[in-house]
């Protein structure tokens, strides 16, 4: 057998795959294969065996996440039960962290994005992901009132920390820049604002982190990744996620027809947002709060985790920002503060 990267996760691996196959949830096989697979900055790690009769992936689950049962796990369960594609599971032990799952390949929606011919194509692919969104959106937590993801919201606190998150790791950590504490508090208060806003709404569940690396194409079919950290939020954190991606720009034209696409076939028969009025400027004030957002993490994988692949996605999303900062003259005061920093460097 050849392993790559020896150290003591691949042992790990190697041990609990074969417990599984001696527990028989998989058929015996002989390993040929273990490598571990490219990640960010989660406290998972994964593991693509390979065998004489297929595929599988390992994640190792950190210990804090371990000490309870799995939310990926759980998660799964749940999103199987309600119909949605995610991967397969043939083991787990909470108590060591294993989880052994189907191996879905390396074609993610972003890959599938970079072979189409025209912007037809690419509204196909993201109504079809849209279409597992609202199948998320539609699950009743009432059925789980026990569960984390139905007792945990984005609420104005989370919003914020979010947000405060992002302060630290672009301004300390990425730009370098002390920012003046009244400068500060503008950009604070604007987003405190923002979030009482957001917090305030009725919600739905939300996967959190529904963007084009965590939905992958198995057979041309969409399977859902990445999900573990659901949990009950305003209908357009995910909608943003996937519409105004800090991974790939989505052509204009389609965000407006998918937005559209959303509140006609999902939200404006939900009783949840008054109008499409109402419904549009939450997604704009949600987009500030989501790419700001994202804009930190970015920043936090470069600085902290020496992950530069992330570096072409600042200014990317930082463009991006810009464009929903100018919809509200509000929000002005804010936007010249952050930009002046920016720019600047």
């Amino acid at each position: 057998m050849k392993i790559n990267h020896l150290d003591d996760y691949h042992c790990r691996v190697e041990k609990y795959f074969e417990q599984s196959k001696r527990n028989g949830v998989i058929r015996d096989c002989d390993v040929k294969y273990i490598g571990r697979l490219p990640g960010d900055a989660s406290t998972r790690i994964y593991y693509r065996i390979t065998t004489n009769a297929g595929q599988f992936v390992v994640c190792i689950e950190s210990a804090r996440e371990k000490l309870h049962e799995s939310n990926f796990v759980l998660m799964n369960k749940v999103l199987t039960s309600d119909g949605i594609r995610v991967p397969k599971i043939f083991d787990y032990d909470y108590s060591s962290g294993y989880i052994l799952q189907e191996d879905l390949g390396d074609q993610t929606l972003l890959k599938a994005f970079s072979q189409i011919n025209d912007i037809g194509e690419e509204y196909d692919l993201l109504e079809r992901a849209i279409d597992w969104m609202i199948k998320i959106h539609e699950i009743d937590t009432k059925k789980y009132p026990e569960n984390e993801f139905a007792t945990q919201f984005f609420d104005q606190e989370k919003l914020m920390s979010e947000v405060m998150f992002g302060i630290k790791h672009f301004f300390g950590n990425f730009l370098k820049h002390e920012i003046p504490n009244s400068e500060l508090k503008i950009i604070t208060d604007t987003f405190i604002g923002i979030c009482q806003k957001l917090a305030e709404q009725k919600m739905v569940l939300c996967h959190r982190d529904f963007h084009s690396r965590n939905i992958m194409m198995r057979n041309d079919s969409m399977v859902i990744i990445d999900f573990q950290d659901a949990r009950m939020g305003i209908p357009q954190y995910d909608l943003v996620s996937i519409l105004e991606d800090c991974y790939y720009k989505v052509h204009p034209q389609n965000v407006e027809n998918l937005k559209k696409y959303y509140w006609n076939t999902f939200l404006e028969s939900k009783n949840l947002q008054n109008s499409y009025g109402e419904f549009d400027y939450l997604y704009c004030l949600m987009a500030i709060q989501r790419i700001f957002k994202a804009i930190g993490s970015f920043s936090f994988f470069v600085t902290q985790k020496q992950d530069y692949r992330y570096l072409k996605y600042i200014g990317f999303a930082m463009e991006k920002l810009k464009e929903f900062f100018l919809c509200d003259s509000e929000y002005n005061n804010c936007r010249k503060i952050i930009y002046s920093h920016y720019y600047e460097n």
